[in-house]
Formats: C-alpha cells, structure tokens, sequence
C-alpha cells in the first residue's frame, strides 16, 4: 500500500499552497514535513515495535517523509501467535519475522510502498529490496529485536536509552 504516503505529500501541498511553509502532517504515525520547527529540524520519534515508546528519534529535513510499517499495531493473535495484517503474496501468509521497517524518502507513497515491500522481504531480503528501489534511508527491527539499517539512516538515528544493542549496518 501507499495511498497514507501519498496523502500525506498531498497535505503538505497543499498546506504550502495555502502560504503554511513550517507544518507537520502525521496519519498514524507516519509523517511528512515542511519546513522547520522554529531553528531546528523537526524531531521524530520511531516508535518500538515490542513494547511501549520509541525505539530511536531522528531529525525529519524539509520536504522529508517518514513510513513505518508493521506487525505491532494491526495484527490478529490466535493460540499465542501473532499474525501480521501485512500478506506476503508468495505464500498469501501474514509476514513473519518482520517487527517494522521504517523508509524516509522525499515521496511519501514510494516510503509507504517500500516499508511495506521491506516487511515482506524480511531479513534475509531486506537489503536486496532497498537497492532495487533506489532506498537510501531504512531500518527494520526483526522479531527478536535486531536491528537492520544503511549506513545514511545510521548516521541520522539517536537510539532510546537501552534501545539499539544488536545492529546491523549493511551498505546499499
């Protein structure tokens, strides 16, 4: 899916159009900025896919989206399993191994398609799936709690306090 993505590039069109240069449009936890936030850029916290807050915050630049995708807010649990509301169309099977995969991207509906994408490819494809889309910002958390990213999205996460203790930096 896309459709929040790109809703989200529309809203801040169309706030700028309107003569609005600083704003922030959230749907859900996923974002798109303009502007700044006063003398700063605006800060954005990611939230942790396991448990309650964020798991890191990372400065949003002008014209910048934020996507997130998971299995932590929609999701049906049956007999102690957690089934993801993400399918992955090889097996037509909720995603597994997947907690979240997070995309900044300046085109909100490419970040939106991607973190999805990035969801179904896991951690053993992640990596695969972000070179073919031309992705410089990712992260995904797998289930047990490892984190994988690109080195530019390293360089832009300040991870929460106890947050980030199995990473792993692979180079697009």
């Amino acid at each position: 899916g896309f459709a929040k993505g790109y809703a989200l590039n529309q809203a801040i069109a169309r706030l700028r159009s309107l003569g609005v240069e600083n704003a922030i449009v959230n749907a859900g936890g996923d974002l798109c900025v303009s502007g700044r936030h006063g003398d700063r850029p605006w800060q954005v916290g990611i939230r942790h896919p396991q448990g309650e807050g964020v798991i890191a915050a990372l400065a949003v630049a002008n014209g910048e989206c934020v996507l997130t995708s998971g299995n932590y807010e929609r999701y049906r649990e049956h007999e102690h399993v957690r089934y993801a509301h993400i399918l992955d169309p090889r097996s037509g099977w909720p995603v597994r191994h997947v907690a979240s995969a997070t995309v900044i991207h300046t085109d909100g509906g490419v970040a939106d398609a991607a973190a999805t994408a990035l969801t179904v490819a896991g951690p053993d494809a992640w990596l695969r799936i972000a070179r073919r889309m031309g992705l410089r910002y990712v992260m995904l958390v797998d289930e047990s709690g490892t984190v994988y990213m690109s080195p530019a999205m390293a360089e832009r996460i300040r991870f929460a306090e106890g947050e980030g203790n199995a990473v792993v930096v692979a180079d697009l």
